[in-house]
């Protein structure tokens, strides 16, 4: 996968084009479902990857550096993910041990 595709298809997505964000859900999908499979229950993988991509798009113009658009979208799952455990940890809904 081509980097300067991927921020092609972002840059595109983020101005409307929704084909350009079925690609690029359509690239990244399969890895962001495993980060979160692996992590959370089951059932709340999607709408994680849901968020993941909306904190994707809005992050655009965040400066990136040097980092592979794939580094930058795991970092984003990341912070989703942690955003996660906190607000459940608060609940008293997951145990973070």
């Amino acid at each position: 996968m081509c980097d300067e595709e991927d921020i092609d298809l972002l840059r595109a997505w983020s101005a409307g084009d929704l084909r350009a964000g079925d690609r690029l859900i359509r690239r990244h999908n399969t890895t962001v479902r495993r980060y979160f499979n692996n992590k959370v229950p089951p059932g709340a993988a999607p709408e994680l990857i849901q968020e993941t991509f909306l904190q994707c798009a809005r992050s655009l113009h965040n400066d990136r550096q040097e980092a592979s658009f794939q580094s930058f979208f795991l970092s984003i799952a990341r912070s989703v993910l942690i955003h996660y455990y906190r607000t459940h940890k608060r609940r008293g809904l997951y145990d973070v041990r």
